[in-house]
């Protein structure tokens, strides 16, 4: 018998139904959903049948899991594959995760509005693709959690040569607004010229990272009073209780 011939018969053990069955068991032994051949590979590892001479066994029916080549013979990748057992076992509760599909603009605005204020982990679950596809998601629009706010505490205080507890006591003290993040607290530059008095800002030059910064929030000021916006409303600092970062 040819190779081919050989392979075919090992092969047909595992049809369809019970790659889907099989994927079952995987998914309820091992709560994995590998969507490559590696991390399947390695997790199914040495749990087949052995012969008496202590080898193990190639045929289908003494495998609880089918091999990866079988999987590839009814669908075209593994994420295909999780999805047919989704729909065939729905008591499972699988969840595929989307990382392989294009970003919408709804998931783009999403992500932008919410770095920095939620858990990462919370936007995964919302837009069901992994932490790691919403970081690189957001490096490629440009987009920082650490200063898409403005600038958080540290920076400010590096900037201006200060202690961070100087600009965390103003903000205790209800003097200095700020917006909460999720890991990180967030200050409009702008504010600091106007209540920061351990700052000489009568200097004739400013650091160029400072001199940056105003002039960008000080121009958004200006645009929202020249559309006729109330910057109170519109601004993203307040004055409110600080509470512990998580």
């Amino acid at each position: 018998m040819s190779y081919q011939g050989r392979a075919h018969r090992k092969q047909v053990w595992w049809n369809r139904g019970r790659v889907l069955v099989g994927l079952k068991h995987f998914y309820e032994d091992f709560n994995l959903l590998p969507t490559s051949a590696k991390p399947y590979n390695e997790s199914k590892a040495f749990t087949g049948r052995l012969k008496p001479n202590g080898q193990p066994s190639t045929q289908g029916h003494h495998s609880r899991y089918p091999g990866y080549a079988c999987i590839a013979n009814h669908f075209g990748g593994m994420r295909e594959a999780w999805v047919a057992v989704a729909m065939q076992f729905p008591d499972l509760g699988i969840n595929i995760d989307r990382n392989s599909q294009p970003w919408t603009k709804d998931e783009d605005r999403l992500i932008i509005d919410t770095v920095g204020i939620h858990p990462r982990s919370h936007v995964a679950k919302l837009t069901k693709r992994s932490e790691q596809a919403i970081k690189r998601r957001l490096y490629d629009l440009g987009i920082n959690a650490y200063d898409r706010w403005g600038w958080t505490v540290y920076h400010s205080a590096r900037v201006l040569n200060l202690q961070p507890r100087r600009l965390l006591r103003y903000i205790r003290e209800g003097k200095l607004p700020f917006l909460q993040g999720h890991k990180c607290i967030y200050l409009d530059p702008c504010d600091l010229p106007l209540l920061v008095q351990e700052y000489d800002w009568k200097r004739r030059q400013y650091p160029p990272e400072l001199t940056r910064a105003l002039e960008h929030f000080f121009a958004l000021r200006i645009c929202c009073l020249s559309l006729h916006l109330d910057w109170a409303i519109m601004k993203y600092h307040h004055i409110s209780p600080l509470e512990p970062l998580r």
